[in-house]
């Protein structure tokens, strides 16, 4: 147990400099979510108890995902059980 409270004590600065705000890895980690903003459409979901079913599209690329709830996993909820895209 002391290892492992070692080791986090020293990860745990190099994680926080990894993504300081103003670096090269806070710019490169905000891109994605920027460009995906811009580039991605995303249909209603319906949901059915525990899944949820998305149609996404994405450039030239149509995605349906099925999402199932995973309340400790993020911060939506949600994490992505399957996935198909295909290019329109």
């Amino acid at each position: 147990m002391k290892k492992l409270a070692l080791l986090l004590a020293l990860l745990t600065p190099l994680a926080q400099a990894a993504d300081a705000p103003g670096s090269a890895a806070a710019a490169k980690a905000m891109v994605p979510a920027y460009l995906g903003l811009l580039f991605t459409l995303v249909d209603t979901p319906i949901v059915n108890g525990d899944h949820a079913t998305v149609h996404a599209r994405i450039l030239d690329q149509s995605c349906d995902l099925t999402l199932v709830k995973h309340p400790t996993a993020n911060e939506s909820g949600w994490v992505v059980e399957k996935q198909a895209c295909k290019k329109i």
